[in-house]
C-alpha cells in the first residue's frame, strides 16, 4: 500500500542502500521521480558513492558519527547489584533518599537500564535461562523512566515499582 497508516506520511527505512544492484537502483529512482502519496525514504549507507548520482542529488545527507560505548562506573554496578540483594527495609531507604534527590533520578535509572542491558547481552550469549527475566527487568525500568519522565508519577512510587 502506498498510504500511510496512521500518519501524513509513509516512511521507508532502506538499511545498507550501497548493496542495491543497478537494476534495483533503477527502479528505485523511478521510485523517487514518480513518488505515489508522501513519502519520506532513509538511505542508511556507509558508502554513499555507490549509489547512482542521481540518487544522492534527489537526497539530503546526514553523518552519523559512531561513538565509544558509554563505561558505567563500577559504582553504580555495585550499588545496583547490593540493591537487589537488598532488604525491603534498606530498598525504602534508597528509594526515599533518591525521591528528594528528583533531578538526579533519570541519570540513575538510565545507569542502572545501562548494566541490567549489559548483563542481558552476556547472559544471551551463555544462558538463555536468564536472559528473560532480565529482559523484564530492561522492560519494566524502561517503562518507569517513562512515566517518570512524562506523568506526575512520584519518584518514590515509581522506584517502589522496580521491587
Amino acid at each position: 500500500s502506498m498510504t500511510a497508516w496512521n500518519s501524513k506520511y509513509k516512511i521507508a527505512l532502506l538499511r545498507r542502500a550501497h548493496s542495491m544492484n543497478r537494476e534495483a537502483q533503477s527502479a528505485f529512482l523511478k521510485l523517487l521521480e514518480e513518488p505515489k502519496g508522501d513519502a519520506l525514504f532513509f538511505l542508511l549507507t556507509e558508502y554513499p558513492d555507490m549509489l547512482f548520482e542521481t540518487i544522492r542529488s534527489r537526497a539530503q545527507e546526514f553523518k552519523f558519527y559512531s561513538f565509544s560505548q558509554m563505561q558505567i562506573p563500577g559504582d553504580v554496578t555495585r550499588e545496583f547489584q547490593k540493591l537487589q540483594r537488598a532488604d525491603l527495609h534498606m530498598r525504602f531507604s534508597y528509594a526515599k533518599n533518591l525521591s528528594d534527590e528528583p533531578e538526579c533520578i533519570d541519570d540513575v535509572l538510565r545507569q542502572w537500564i545501562s548494566v541490567l542491558r549489559k548483563a542481558l547481552h552476556e547472559a544471551a550469549r551463555k544462558d538463555s535461562e536468564r536472559a528473560l527475566p532480565l529482559s523484564r527487568s530492561v522492560s519494566t525500568m524502561q517503562e518507569i523512566q517513562f512515566l517518570l519522565r512524562t506523568t506526575n508519577v512520584g519518584v518514590f512510587a515509581g522506584l517502589l515499582y522496580i521491587w
